[in-house]
């Protein structure tokens, strides 16, 4: 340990005996330095502070909501932050106009055109030899009936050109809720209409007519064309086109034209005390 006898130093700020300074005049003093201290409250201006502050501390209350200073403090808070908010806002706004001046001025784009690479728009006919494209019109008559009931939504969905809201809940109660599609998983319900959907795009004519190759029963087809039916709801509320749609699938698959509305789901299941009825029904009447 090294000695500091003879020397002289001087500690100032000294708070209360837990500040640093306190400790420094301790480890001086223990190495033999003769020490001039200050401390915060030896001016006598002080006192008088001191005995103002306890006084207030002593009567200090939480500010009512009705205290005016209280909402003047409030304001002056939200205006300060309401500026601050504008002033970024302000500086955001100049960067933009300042980039888009500059980088969409005519002599920039014309800078710009030499170094931008053209975008090659491929025609039907290139796009049919893709892979994906080809393997999806192989299986143009393969599947049955959650694939043609999906091509058709799919044909109805392009005549449309855009769908109401209930229209696209009747579609998401058929597709998720109902079977054969509630036992399909996600994974493949997704490859099943991608596949239906190139179909529809790139063979729209063959999509059509090889509907009977997935709906071979009489049964099937009446049921999946109530099904489709039911999606766009009621006959009078019926673009011109999706009827005629409509009306065609009917003809292509030898079923009856739509005379009447389709506004219950088909494929919803039925009651166990409907089921019991109609059966004591059918049975009633077999024995008349």
């Amino acid at each position: 340990m090294f000695s500091l006898v003879g020397r002289k130093a001087l500690v100032v700020g000294i708070a209360n005996d837990q500040s640093i300074a306190w400790g420094c005049a301790k480890a001086l003093r223990a190495q033999g330095a003769d020490l001039a201290i200050t401390y915060l409250n030896e001016n006598p201006m002080m006192a008088a502070v001191q005995m103002a502050a306890g006084i207030v501390g002593n009567i200090r209350r939480p500010a009512g909501a009705a205290n005016p200073f209280a909402a003047a403090e409030a304001t002056a808070m939200s205006m300060l932050i309401q500026s601050m908010d504008l002033a970024r806002d302000l500086r955001d706004a100049m960067n933009e106009q300042v980039f888009f001046s500059v980088w969409n001025a005519p002599w920039a784009r014309a800078c710009g055109r030499t170094h931008t690479a053209p975008r090659t728009l491929k025609n039907p006919a290139e796009l049919r030899s893709l892979p994906q494209v080809a393997m999806a019109l192989a299986h143009m008559r393969s599947g049955g009936f959650a694939h043609a009931v999906i091509r058709m939504l799919i044909l109805l969905a392009e005549s449309r050109g855009s769908v109401r809201r209930d229209r696209l809940e009747r579609s998401a109660q058929v597709l998720a809720g109902d079977e054969p599609f509630r036992s399909i998983s996600v994974d493949e319900r997704q490859r099943i209409i991608g596949e239906q959907t190139l179909i529809v795009t790139f063979a729209r004519k063959d999509a059509i007519e090889t509907l009977k190759d997935l709906l071979p029963t009489q049964k099937e087809r009446d049921l999946a064309l109530r099904v489709v039916q039911f999606i766009p709801g009621r006959i009078d509320e019926m673009a011109p086109h999706t009827l005629d749609l409509l009306q065609h699938l009917h003809e292509v698959l030898g079923v009856a034209p739509i005379t009447e509305d389709v506004t219950t789901d088909p494929l919803a299941p039925v009651p166990a005390t409907v089921t019991k009825v109609m059966t004591a029904q059918a049975v009633g009447t077999a024995a008349e």
